[in-house]
């Protein structure tokens, strides 16, 4: 390799190349992460040609650093050195859709559902901000364990960019639309098409709209109607109802009984096509004879990018110990209450309610305990809550007339890693006597988004982070058992704004249990100098975290932690 630095970076080896440039595994010393480095030459002076490719890298820079989201691959810097322009990605390990299939491949139904809604969720995060890719196909889905990321916004029409004018046409024909071949202004609804084409692609192992050339393909998008996916499968395999949605998606009509009008729409006419339709893809790897593993999700910080695509993601694939079985929700009502130790006598009073949750382990509860106000949000031991929950229920029997009461507060297994980790973070979370609506001005928070259902096996979920009233670092740690994985985020922590509120990873529901999730914030760096392992044993990481948080003053950090249940 010629050139050993590009600007700050670390080139150490070379992954991709092409006619406009070259891609580059690099290192950024100032983060201490890994990344991938696309570059293209500078033009000669009065080259309008190459002046007109460097325009449009830039513009792939530009669009793609307006997108934050699971399902994109992430841009970090752009900048140049020398005679290059370079921009500085996300680095994820992994191919692309086009390798994951091969010539004529296909995936199971269930499988290209689950794959396309990711998309999908790219898509309208990208359409929310006014970019529109043009040019979505496999090559630029980028896959690791399942989880998809888009990549390459290098043709991307930015609402407010004149780079790409009416008449001109930019795309891969076979995924083309038709306002496309007809060189008409693009909107949204482009990216539906080639959404339905490669949702196509991905149910029969054919693309709908074949050709020896441009022309061909050109002649069959405009002129022709390919059959539904269910005349090249075998029968039974796809149900009318998405059958519907990818001819609807591949409708020519711009109107609004033509194309759906979303991404969002597309992806809602896709949730029930059948039950196994949100499934992970691909859910390949095998249990353990001996007993049931189950998996984590995982965070994927590295990518393969090529030069025409770059992406990445992370997924439901690392196995550890079994995690406990699901416990479900309490309610503290007194028919609910089991049998408690015996409570103070005379009755309980807020300083006794106060000092159980100061003192006793496993707990990680804030909230308001006053004369005017009970309200109690958070998690303890399970073997704690019957005393908690009878001492709130003798208090709000008890309280003056206009005293605001909430109990929120949930069972937690009383798993080692589990109770280690509340205790290692509840110095930096929200204390008994902080108003819960924002007195103490940190208020991180994590919450998990099942879209009002009950989150069982195969069920998908997001996680959402709140940062506190400081900018910072955030680490997500995902707990199920004896192991640990850190999701969705870049290997040394992600930077946020103060009071950002963002989806940190998208996943899959596995095996039925309970898991607890951690969310960190640290202001001034990220909490760890060196990337963690994707996946460790919890044992390992926590006294690693115990050894970092000791290195830090309270006032530095924000942490919060809820639990995860998946039911049968």
């Amino acid at each position: 390799m010629e050139q050993q630095k590009l600007g700050k970076y670390d080139l150490r080896r070379e992954l991709g190349r092409g006619g406009a440039g070259v891609i580059y595994e690099a290192w950024d010393p100032d983060l201490a992460r890994l990344v991938a480095i696309k570059t293209v030459r500078l033009p000669p002076a009065g080259d309008a040609e190459t002046e007109r490719q460097l325009a449009r890298f830039r513009q792939e820079a530009q669009a793609a650093a307006r997108l934050s989201h699971p399902n994109i691959v992430a841009v970090y810097d752009y900048g140049r050195a020398g005679d290059l322009s370079f921009i500085a990605m996300e680095f994820i390990e992994g191919g692309s859709l086009k390798q994951r299939l091969g010539p004529g491949g296909a995936l199971a139904p269930a499988e290209a559902v689950g794959l396309i809604r990711q998309v999908l969720a790219g898509l309208a995060a990208s359409h929310a901000v006014g970019v529109v890719h043009r040019d979505i196909k496999p090559e630029n889905i980028m896959l690791r364990d399942g989880q998809a990321k888009i990549a390459d916004f290098g043709i991307a029409r930015i609402s407010s960019s004149q780079l790409t004018q009416d008449g001109t046409l930019t795309g891969t024909p076979p995924y083309m639309s038709p306002e496309q071949f007809r060189g008409e202004t693009v909107d949204l609804r482009t990216d539906i098409w080639s959404a339905g084409v490669l949702l196509y692609q991905l149910l029969t192992g054919r693309r709908p709209f074949e050709g020896s050339g441009f022309a061909p393909i050109m002649n069959k998008v405009l002129n022709t109607e390919p059959p539904p996916p269910s005349g090249l499968c075998p029968p039974g395999q796809i149900p009318p109802a998405l059958d519907r949605a990818v001819m609807k998606a591949l409708d020519k009509r711009l109107s609004p009984d033509g194309r759906f009008a979303s991404a969002v729409a597309f992806s809602q006419a896709l949730e029930g096509v059948f039950d196994e339709a949100t499934l992970a893809f691909p859910p390949t790897r095998p249990s353990a004879p001996a007993r049931r593993r189950r998996r984590l999700p995982w965070a994927g910080t590295v990518a393969l990018l090529l030069l025409a695509a770059g992406g990445g993601g992370w997924w439901l694939a690392s196995r550890g110990t079994p995690r406990p079985p699901a416990s479900p929700p309490f309610s503290p009502s007194p028919a609910h209450l089991p049998a408690a130790p015996a409570l103070p006598t005379p009755p309980p009073s807020l300083a006794d309610l106060r000092s159980l949750l100061a003192t006793a382990d496993c707990t990680l509860v804030s909230g308001t305990i006053e004369t005017t106000k009970i309200i109690l949000t958070g998690l303890v031991a399970a073997d704690l809550l019957p005393p908690v929950a009878a001492a709130y229920q003798a208090l709000r029997r008890d309280a003056p007339p206009g005293r605001s009461t909430e109990f929120a507060v949930l069972p937690l297994d009383r798993v080692p890693a589990y109770c280690a980790a509340l205790d290692a973070i509840r110095p930096f979370a929200d204390p008994i006597g902080s108003d819960p609506t924002g007195g103490t001005g940190r208020g991180m928070a994590v919450q998990i988004d099942t879209g009002g259902a009950r989150l069982r096996e195969r069920s998908p979920f997001s996680l959402i982070v709140t940062m506190p009233e400081f900018a910072g670092w955030v680490q997500i740690d995902y707990f199920s058992g004896g192991t640990v994985a850190h999701l969705g985020l870049r290997p040394a922590g992600r930077w946020l704004g103060a009071g950002a509120r963002m989806v940190v990873y998208q996943g899959i529901a596995t095996d039925p249990g309970t898991d607890l999730v951690v969310a960190i914030a640290a202001r001034e760096r990220p909490l760890f100098p060196q990337p963690r392992p994707e996946t460790e044993p919890a044992a390992a990481y926590l006294e690693a975290l115990r050894t970092a948080l000791r290195d830090r003053l309270p006032a530095t950090l924000s942490a919060h932690a809820i639990r995860v249940v998946t039911e049968r």
